[in-house]
């Protein structure tokens, strides 16, 4: 069966973005609301031909026939209202039918004390007056005219009773009683026949008129509660007639608060106060609940929108995202080099996206937006079909998202006017909102408007700062990326804890801790988060192996690895290479700068100091060269060596505070002096410009590189992960360590990435956490593919201070995918650093079965009751059927230890398969027993 071709819109953005009558047909939004507000006025028509007698029947017709288009702030009421009476005006529509329009109302614009009824009359005594005045002279003396005239007549003595009609009582026409009492009987004698007066002025002005019907619209009386009311309370007393057709445009819910707000009115407030419930408190006093009306006003309101607002008449304006199930949606639109296009609305919206390095989940962005106003849509199309340049769209849609950005308290103006604080803006509005985990990479994931749309405008201005200055990539990683996943692992570890320790580690501490709300360097941020990362590890340390602290269970953790103290400060001589053996402190040694860039000092409160390496620390100074050389009006290499001479010069980070408090056990291999250090160094080391020079073309050769906080979000977590799979091993050496966590940061960027821009080509996702094999077949996959979206990737890639610590055989391939004119292989140290021993245990350092105390969570190789009902609960709110579960499958078997394993809510470790076995025959066995 061939498929019906579906309907199209056409919106055209070259018109006004105002409220305004369509010119052509095909270029109505709401298409299928138009031909059903088509159908229910030829229903009033029909209803009208088959009353042959007006006059007798308003005595018993009084219908309620009100059409409501309905729908939110900007979704086209107005523009819907006013193309209807254009259509209708023009005979496009309805041509054989006599309507006279009277033009839409909006009862908000008339002045407080006018009744919208007279507003409703003197818009037809006008129609007929001027009707009457191209007419031959003779026709004002018929006996037409004559009715009308009465009718008008007795018509103005009823509406001396609405409120703002009539006259002062304190007049001296009321000190005559007779004339009280002709007067009075007489107006309440119109009053009370004031409907049908109405319907007979309307019957003889359309007479003269030569109509059939009037139509009237009013437009967002929604918007004010007491002009609504009165509009609303108008159209049940007088206007259910025939002969007159009306519409309201407004949001159904908000007459639903309308009408909630006048039926509470009605009770009073004594009611409310004084009405005494059945029943007594805790002391038997009396207690009043005014809430026991709410179900009658329910009820109340329920039925008055039922008679007023009758369900069948009702018509909701929906979204273009709704449309687009049955209709093709096109927009029209002059572009930047002036010429007509008209483009598909989601081929449209997929460009502007695309703009702001959003490629994969477009399906959500997609629904968002056009979920939206249709008069912000259009201010956004409008927009971007005049201009491409990010930093003008941005700054517009500020005006355009401001209500929400307003409400979940951004700093706009900070925003508009200073970037430079992006970072300490966007971490404070995911905290203050309590978003953090679900928002940190700023994809559309709420059901909260305000929060989509701040989630949307801040995701655009991150990824503009990230092009024009790649260094915020490096500063999102570690304030936002890397920050939320450790918190998570703070609140996982805290939560666990036995200990009775008062003083102990959470979110804000750890923020406040690493100074992220203050101006500080990335690399001073960094290096704080790293004296954290090793106060968590001595933190677990305590809980896990049940005994005082030593630094001896330090090894490598979250991309940190302790080493042994310096050489020359050491009182204790041990069979272990220290860092400053290995490599010779020197103003002309590039090779211990290098190593530097890449070590903190940390200091516990027992005056303990050990060097500490961490990758956290590399990807600050990242941010700080890059920085400096994006922020300096000239480029050139001896910014980036001034750097390089002073990130070399480490510094000591102490614990946090309440690390201060748990017990530790001194140990000797540590002093509490750290090795010298000149802080008056000449920038005349030769090697150290040649890196600097280096660094410098590195940094140059980069495109802009157009990523969003999503992708970064995706990376930072797969990264963060892998880290805690890596720390499964503990690692004698320092540079094997360091290898391994460069190339798992190395391949997390490399999957996220053709993820995201190069769906159709897969490689493995599993992280290279033990070897390099699945690093080293990605690149070979990849390196006779053309086309490829990898810039961040490549970029990365040839970072001299990323290359300068992986080993040569990495180096070669790296060169075999990518050649590069940057080569930094006379500075690579790796060779060096693998003979710097890292402080561990002496333990076996392969298998995962061996890693008691090593990791995070502890075994559960030998498990008691506690572990069985905790691993039970856990696969049940997993998801998993325990009666479905099969202890022979090794496929779930695998599936459940990967999930358990690093899932950082389950507080300990699964050995292997034969554990996760055991395990479920015996909750089996248990509650088979049960049964």
């Amino acid at each position: 069966m061939v498929r019906k071709l579906r309907n199209e819109i056409i919106i055209n953005l070259n018109d006004e973005r105002d409220a305004y009558a369509v010119s052509n047909t095909n270029e109505w939004i709401h298409i299928k609301q138009r031909k059903r507000i088509i159908e229910l006025i030829q229903e009033s028509l029909t209803k009208l031909e088959n009353i042959k007698d007006y006059q007798n029947a308003f005595s018993a017709i009084r219908p309620h026939d009100t059409i409501l288009i309905s729908g939110g702030r900007g979704t086209g009421k107005t523009t819907f209202i006013l193309s209807l009476f254009k259509e209708i005006e023009s005979g496009t529509i309805l041509s054989d039918k006599k309507i006279e329009l009277i033009a839409p109302i909006d009862p908000t614009l008339i002045e407080d004390k006018s009744n919208i009824l007279i507003n409703i009359i003197s818009k037809i005594k006008e129609k007929v007056k001027c009707s009457i005045s191209v007419k031959n002279q003779c026709d004002k003396i018929d006996a037409q005219y004559r009715a009308w005239e009465e009718s008008l007549k007795a018509l103005a003595d009823g509406l001396q009773g609405l409120d703002g009609i009539g006259g002062d009582m304190r007049t001296s026409d009321w000190h005559d009683s007779d004339y009280i009492m002709k007067k009075g009987l007489s107006n309440v004698h119109a009053a009370n026949n004031l409907e049908s007066n109405l319907s007979t002025f309307m019957k003889n002005s359309l007479t003269l008129l030569d109509k059939e019907i009037f139509m009237v619209a009013f437009d967002d009386i929604d918007t004010n509660f007491e002009k609504g009311w009165s509009v609303l309370e108008v159209l049940r007393k007088y206007l259910a007639i025939p002969q007159l057709i009306t519409i309201m445009t407004g949001d159904i819910s908000l007459y639903s608060l309308l009408v909630r707000k006048h039926q509470w009115e009605n009770f009073g407030e004594d009611l409310i106060k004084n009405d005494v419930v059945q029943y007594t408190g805790r002391y038997n006093e009396p207690i009043r609940n005014p809430m026991r009306y709410d179900d009658t006003v329910s009820e109340l309101e329920e039925q008055y929108m039922l008679k007023i607002l009758k369900p069948e008449r009702r018509i909701m304006l929906d979204s273009l995202f709704n449309k687009g199930s049955y209709f093709s949606i096109k927009i029209k639109h002059i572009d930047t080099s002036q010429s007509a296009i008209i483009q598909d609305l989601a081929s449209f919206y997929s460009e502007f996206f695309n703009l702001f390095g959003i490629r994969s989940g477009f399906g959500r962005y997609y629904e968002y937006v056009t979920s939206q106003p249709i008069r912000k849509q259009k201010q956004l199309m409008y927009i971007y079909s005049k201009t491409k340049n990010k930093e003008i769209i941005i700054n517009s849609m500020f005006d355009i998202f401001w209500t929400e950005l307003d409400r979940c308290g951004i700093n706009i103006f900070n925003l508009r006017n200073n970037r430079s604080n992006i970072m300490q803006e966007s971490l404070h509005y995911l905290l203050k909102n309590f978003i953090l985990y679900g928002g940190f990479s700023f994809e559309l994931f709420s059901n909260n408007e305000n929060i989509n749309g701040s989630q949307l405008m801040l995701s655009f201005v991150l990824n503009n700062s990230f092009e024009n200055n790649p260094s915020t990539i490096f500063d999102y990683l570690i304030r936002i990326g890397f920050s939320t996943n450790f918190i998570k692992r703070i609140e996982a570890t805290t939560g666990q804890a036995t200990y009775p320790v008062t003083n102990i580690p959470t979110s804000n501490d750890y923020l406040n801790h690493i100074g992220t709300w203050q101006d500080k360097s990335l690399v001073s941020i960094a290096s704080a988060s790293t004296s954290y990362i090793r106060a968590l590890k001595s933190y677990n340390a305590i809980f896990n192996a049940k005994e005082t602290l030593s630094f001896d269970d330090m090894g490598n953790y979250l991309g940190t690895a302790a080493l042994y103290g310096y050489y020359k400060t050491s009182r204790k001589r041990i069979n272990k290479k220290r860092i400053d053996e290995i490599i010779t402190k020197d103003e002309e040694n590039v090779e211990w700068v290098l190593a530097m860039l890449t070590i903190v000092n940390v200091s516990n409160a027992s005056g303990q100091t050990i060097p500490v390496f961490s990758v956290h620390k590399l990807i600050g100074v990242l941010n700080r060269l890059i920085n400096k050389y994006y922020e300096s009006a000239y480029l050139n290499s001896e910014i980036i060596e001034s750097e390089l001479s002073k990130l070399g010069q480490i510094k000591d980070f102490l614990y946090p505070d309440w690390a201060s408090k748990m017990p530790i056990k001194v140990n000797d291999n540590f002093e509490t002096d750290e090795i010298e250090e000149s802080h008056n160094q000449k920038n005349t080391n030769t090697k150290l410009n040649e890196l600097a020079t280096i660094i410098s073309e590195w940094i140059s050769s980069s495109e802009p590189i157009n990523i969003s906080p999503t992708l970064l979000g995706r990376i930072s977590t797969r990264f963060f992960y892998a880290l805690l799979r890596i720390d499964e091993k503990q690692y004698q050496k320092l540079g094997e360590y360091i290898h391994r966590v460069l190339i798992v940061f190395l391949y997390s960027i490399l999957v996220e990435e053709l993820d995201e821009n190069s769906k159709e080509i897969r490689i493995q996702r599993t992280n290279p956490t033990d070897t390099d094999g699945l690093f080293d077949n990605a690149l070979k996959t990849l390196a006779g593919i053309d086309g490829l979206n990898l810039p961040f990737f490549e970029w990365i890639l040839t970072c001299p201070l990323i290359t300068v610590y992986l080993d040569k055989e990495t180096l070669k391939k790296i060169s075999n995918y990518k050649e590069s004119d940057i080569n930094s292989e006379e500075f690579n140290i790796h060779a060096k650093l693998m003979k710097v021993d890292i402080y561990t245990k002496n333990v076996p350092s392969s298998t995962a079965d061996n890693n008691e105390g090593i990791g995070e969570k502890p075994n559960i190789g030998v498990y008691n009751n506690k572990h069985i009902e905790i691993f039970e609960t856990y696969l049940v709110r997993s998801g998993y059927d325990m009666k479905k579960i099969n202890p022979r499958n090794n496929n779930i078997l695998y599936e459940i230890k990967d999930k358990v394993n690093e899932d950082i809510q389950f507080p300990y470790r699964l050995p292997s398969i034969k554990t996760v076995s055991s395990l479920i025959n015996t909750i089996k066995s248990r509650n088979s027993k049960k049964q």
